[in-house]
């Protein structure tokens, strides 16, 4: 089938419900030829169902429904009816056919007959997350539904927060128990029980079951610890590197975590890039440390995709490898690392039929490398077939491709228009046969002239359009090509049909990125098309309106990254980093420091929300050197005023003060009023930490007045957040709980979802110090929330901390303890610390839980206990003890 692109319709607020069968492949086993009854059986009480209540069936692939509801009411009783329909219906040979729902409320997009978006993306992880017979729904939906209408039918438990797979962010899920039914016992399929974000193959691995079995052999049975996957580009490393990774998924329980390099150019970057690979954050030690604390005891097997170009962070690779006893490495690379203990798969290209084999059509079937051919082939024309009339022309393609997948691959795309023998013809003329030297050299050549050759068969419109693309780093969104490819003639016109005759010609590659359909391609094709645009002259122009629309979208993103609806934004500039960093390498180029100021403002709280903190400091050190030299004061003292902040929430305030005082001075004499009243609250919280209690309060309240003069209700809540902290480390309780107060209220109001957290837990330790633990436990709940809906890792451990008091305030020092020990394993696990306060406030517990329990030795035992909970369980255990509402 040819791909089509087209463009998105606006966004529907529906009520989404996906369904599939539980252990739907053994069923296939079992029974053969009567599954289509099943299957027949089960999509027509889907469907009746579904109908009855006014959805609307959107796919059905398999067993694998997907419909839409107008309310969620409705989208509840269809789960319903459908899940007691499959109870009641009698299956052939006695079979048990169960299966899994999941509903979810949300926006979704109409496209191409179809809905994307997120959201619906989201459902399927949700139901994926359930076991047969069960009905799970997000929090969204639960939060929508009229519960009264089902308060004689079903009861809506609380499941907890857990993260699924490929999602960024956990899910709060619920399922439905019929009143008097019996309870679902079992675990959730979450990211928990089977960690992985390897993406789902899409393309079965021919030729390389040879290979598969060798790279499970090492490092299952001779317990091999580092592995590299040589080969020239374009040979398939990738895609055997993770075949293989999907088939050991059983054999790491810890998780098998694929680190896509492609588009990281620097090599200080690929720590950070596999410390977001798996959820981490950086809390102010670097990224390297947070990953050794991460996976020093976990049977982790990490996969390293594409790690040729940035070959000089071998180092992080012996870091890790050195202090993390269980960790396992799977690299692909053009060259090996040069490491001790490294074990080499060299990946030759496919077997071809010998000139001997031409007229032997099984001997030719039988070739790795025409049954790629073949394969490929059927996805562009599903008639296409290998006989005897062809067999020729296609085993000499693939010889005079050397064997290449990827050149095969591109060859297959054009048997839609082109006969193998036609397309014999026109390789042979424009692909040299080569002889002698090195082999490598002769691959890439092969390489490079297959896609020259594919390149030349587009029309000058689509090989100006693939050049143009070239600009993108790590894949695009249609919109995203709109916008760059906006003013150049004869683009724009023909834009949706020269992508989709790209895609068609394997130029390009569709995939589902969170529900976005998202165009990829292959590092090497890109590296062509570049080259293209450069000999064109046309490079830096499309350069500069590449970089100008990614800090352009990052700017019109940033005021969402910390709202209740950040999900979309977030998961945007996190499918865009490579773009964005692009931009920002470009920004560093120019002859004046605007663009790099606004690159760096608009990422500054992305940056600090997902602890890419190592990452937000180097783009602004370097932003600094740049504008010293190109810039204006007011950009000198905005990037100060950004590594300020950045320095701040690494609990680096001893780093930050000479930021701070550097953007204050300035902005006294260059800022606008609200860089004014904001360096002034920045460098009088950093003063007053730092041990300056005569200069850093008076700046606070300068601050703040200045902010509430400006009407500026986030400045204010902002300003008293660090007036209230100053209040609170001086002992002054009643101050601080006013200023928290009035500032969670503010913010509440504004729908910010990152502070309110963190002022809850404060709120929570000071409920605390008045004697008041109940009070303390339903402000920790609220946190909670916060934390655990949104990911802040920092604020759910920090609520564990109170916790603990709270607990032991209770008369449960051993809760207390395991709680304390749950705490102190979560912050080993970021590489983090408390801020100096906070700090305080643990060690109290510590030392009051231990004087309950009656010395160290007690103490140990059950903190060890506590380290190896879960927050769920943690959460379980305090509400059975009646520690928390």
């Amino acid at each position: 089938m040819t791909p089509q692109v087209c463009a998105p319709t606006s966004s529907l607020p529906l009520t989404l419900v996906y369904v599939d069968i539980e252990g739907s492949t053994v069923l296939v086993e079992d029974l053969g030829d009567e599954y289509p009854t099943i299957l027949l059986t089960y999509r027509n009480l889907l469907r009746g169902a579904v109908e009855k209540y006014a959805g609307n069936e959107i796919s059905l692939i398999g067993d694998g429904y997907f419909a839409a509801f107008p309310k969620p009411e409705q989208a509840l009783e269809a789960a319903l009816a459908i899940q007691q329909g499959l109870r009641s219906s009698h299956w052939p040979k006695n079979k048990i056919v169960r299966a899994r729902i999941g509903i979810h409320t949300g926006h979704v997009r109409h496209f191409e007959h179809s809905y994307e978006g997120l959201d619906v993306h989201r459902v399927a992880r949700i139901s994926g997350a359930g076991n047969g017979g069960q009905i799970l729904l997000s929090q969204e939906t639960v939060g929508a539904i009229d519960k009264s209408a089902f308060a004689k039918k079903v009861a809506f438990r609380n499941l907890g927060a857990h993260w699924l797979k490929n999602l960024r962010y956990p899910e709060v899920l619920f399922d439905v128990q019929p009143i008097n039914g019996e309870d679902c016992t079992q675990p959730l399929r979450t990211f928990e029980t089977f960690p992985s974000n390897l993406p789902t193959p899409t393309d079965a691995l021919i030729g390389r079951e040879k290979e598969e079995e060798i790279l499970r052999s090492l490092f299952i049975e001779a317990g091999v610890r580092l592995v590299t996957i040589t080969g020239p580009g374009g040979v398939g490393k990738t895609h055997c590197a993770l075949a293989a990774a999907q088939r050991m998924l059983v054999n790491f329980p810890a998780g098998v975590f694929l680190v896509e390099l492609s588009g990281v150019e620097n090599h200080q970057l690929v720590a950070a890039q596999m410390a977001q690979s798996l959820g981490l954050r950086d809390r102010g030690e670097g990224p390297l440390e947070s990953l050794i604390h991460h996976l020093r005891h976990s049977a982790i097997l990490l996969l390293l995709d594409n790690f040729e170009q940035v070959i000089e962070a071998r180092e992080v690779v012996r870091s890790l490898l050195a202090r993390c006893s269980r960790l396992k490495i799977l690299v692909t690379s053009r060259e090996s690392l040069s490491l001790p203990s490294e074990r080499i798969l060299p990946l030759s290209c496919l077997a071809c039929p010998t000139a001997k084999m031409t007229n032997d059509l099984q001997a030719v079937a039988a070739s790795p490398a025409v049954q790629l051919f073949v394969a490929r082939a059927r996805q562009f024309d599903p008639a296409f077939a290998l006989h005897s009339r062809n067999a020729a022309a296609i085993s000499n393609i693939c010889r005079v491709l050397d064997g290449l997948p990827l050149g095969i691959e591109l060859a297959a795309a054009r048997t839609k228009i082109l006969s193998p023998q036609k397309l014999l013809e026109r390789i042979s003329s424009n692909i040299s046969t080569l002889e002698g030297g090195p082999e490598r050299v002769n691959r890439h050549r092969t390489l490079w002239e297959t896609i020259d050759w594919s390149y030349r068969l587009l029309n000058p419109e689509e090989q100006r359009l693939l050049q143009t693309l070239s600009v993108f780093h790590g894949g695009l969104l249609l919109e995203s090509a709109e916008e760059v490819c906006q003013g150049l003639p004869g683009l724009m016109e023909n834009l949706l049909n020269g992508v989709s005759s790209l895609l068609e010609k394997s130029f390009l590659c569709p995939i589902q990125c969170n529900g976005e359909r998202r165009l990829v391609w292959l590092e090497s094709i890109r590296t062509f098309a570049e080259k293209k645009l450069e000999e064109e002259g046309s490079l830096d122009e499309m350069r500069e309106k590449h970089g100008w629309h990614f800090i352009e979208l990052a700017e019109s993103l940033a005021p969402s990254l910390l709202l209740s609806e950040q999900r979309l934004p977030v998961n945007r500039l996190l499918d865009e980093q490579q773009n964005l960093r692009e931009a920002l390498a470009w920004s560093l180029e120019r002859p004046d420091g605007s663009a790099i100021r606004r690159g760096v403002q608009a990422l500054l709280w992305f940056w600090i929300s997902r602890g890419l903190f190592t990452e937000g400091i180097g783009w602004v050190e370097a932003g600094l050197v740049h504008v010293e030299a190109n810039g204006t004061d007011y950009d000198i003292a905005c990037l100060a005023d950004a590594a300020g902040w950045l320095h701040i929430f690494m609990g680096d305030y001893a780093g930050a003060l000479l930021y701070c005082r550097r953007a204050h001075d300035l902005c006294e004499k260059v800022g606008k009023p609200h860089d004014i009243a904001r360096t002034k609250m920045t460098l009088g919280i950093t003063l007053a930490v730092t041990g300056d209690e005569e200069n850093g309060p008076p700046l606070m309240m300068e601050a703040l007045d200045r902010y509430r003069g400006l009407g500026d209700q986030n400045g204010t809540a902002l300003a008293l957040i660090a007036l209230g902290e100053g209040l609170r480390a001086g002992g002054d309780l009643p101050g601080a709980e006013d200023c928290y107060k009035e500032a969670l209220q503010t913010l509440t109001s504004l729908d910010n979802v990152y502070w309110p957290g963190q002022l809850l837990q404060n709120l929570a330790h000071i409920r605390l110090a008045e004697g008041d633990p109940v009070g303390a436990g339903e402000c920790v709940m609220q946190a909670l929330t916060y934390g655990r809906s949104f990911d802040y890792p920092m604020i759910t451990t920090l609520c564990l901390s109170a916790l603990s008091g709270i607990a032991q305030a209770l008369g449960h020092p051993e809760l207390a303890a395991r709680l304390l020990g749950l705490t102190r394993r979560k912050l080993e696990e970021m590489g983090a610390h408390f801020e100096p306060i906070d700090r305080i406030a643990y060690e109290h517990y510590k030392e009051l839980t231990k004087n309950q329990l009656g010395g160290e030795g007690a103490y140990h035992l059950l903190e060890a206990e506590g380290m190896e909970w879960t927050v769920t369980v943690a959460i379980a255990d305090a509400r059975s003890l009646g520690c928390l509402p």
